[in-house]
């Protein structure tokens, strides 16, 4: 049996933008429910002392992309 618990999208998309941040990527962030987890993933990145972490544009943006008429 595999542990499914230990597969999280909000960790898995959390390391993304962490990595992309480090690199010096803006960031466009989306999420469809949770949104003070996401608020949480922010605060951590510009938190996180990365060089030209505070220079960076972030967003946060709330879409179901299960609906297409939210993507577009």
């Amino acid at each position: 049996l595999h542990d499914t618990s230990l597969i999280n999208p909000l960790r898995i998309g959390a390391s993304c933008a962490h990595s992309l941040a480090k690199r010096g990527v803006h960031l466009a962030l989306t999420y469809s429910k949770n949104k003070s987890g996401m608020e949480d993933i922010v605060k951590s990145i510009r938190a996180s002392g990365a060089e030209g972490v505070d220079k960076l544009r972030i967003s946060i943006h709330q879409v179901d992309v299960g609906v297409i008429e939210e993507i577009g």
